[in-house]
Formats: structure tokens, sequence, C-alpha cells
């Protein structure tokens, strides 16, 4: 095979034509060896930023988990204080039904005193039994 290649560069007839043919070749085969290097160069780039990426988006992954916890964590204290605020609600109109109620009481009894001692002269002696 290289024998006839050989021949052939060699030939007064063929050689020029072979040479040249030869010569383009060799061209194609170094700007195609050029292309390939540049490739595999473009290829590492890319390879090292898909495995930037591949960080990033486990990275992301885990940050969006931890805040969707953090948002139900926060979700439930918040009902947790919305039921602790109503309870306080509740008891809070129960204490000042009972603290009118109480008012209601002592109002009319300290009318009933008031209408006894300006009656009597021993408006203290009313005051103290009624106390007790």
């Amino acid at each position: 095979m290289i024998a006839v290649v050989w021949s052939a560069l060699t030939s007064r007839l063929a050689g020029p034509i072979a040479t040249a043919v030869a010569v383009a070749l060799a061209c194609f085969l170094l700007a195609t060896s050029l292309q390939v290097v540049g490739l595999k160069h473009k290829l590492a780039n890319v390879s090292e930023k898909l495995a930037k990426a591949n960080t990033s988006l486990s990275i992301c992954k885990e940050n969006t988990e931890k805040l969707s916890r953090s948002i139900a964590d926060q979700n439930a204290a918040i009902e947790a204080a919305r039921a602790d605020d109503a309870r306080r609600m509740r008891e809070g109109a129960e204490a000042m039904r009972r603290a009118r109620a109480g008012a209601v009481e002592a109002n009319r009894r300290a009318d009933a005193i008031r209408r006894q001692v300006s009656r009597d002269a021993c408006g203290d002696d009313l005051i103290l039994g009624s106390v007790r």
C-alpha cells in the first residue's frame, strides 16, 4: 500500500496531482486534529460547569426542603398562637362577665347600705355587718 502511494507521488504524470492531494489531506488531518483538541477542551469546560450546576442544584434542593419545613413549623406555631389567643379571649370574656355580675351585686349592696345609713345614725355598724 505504501509502495503504491510512493510510486504515485514520484510519478511524472500523477506526481504533482498526488502531491497536491496528499498536502490537502495532511492539512485536513491537521485541522481535524486541532478541532478535536478544541472540542476536548470545550468538553472539559462543559463537564466542569455541569458538575458545578449539579452541586448548586443539590444545595438548592436542600435549601428548599429546609425552607419548606421551616415554613410548615412557623405555620403550625401561628395556628397554635391563634388557638391560644381564642382561648384567652373566651377566658377574658368570661372573667369580664363575672366581674360585671360582681359589680352589679356590689352596687346593689352599696345602695342598700346607703339607704340605711342615711336613715340611721349607726351607719358604721351596718357597714361592718354587711361586709361580713
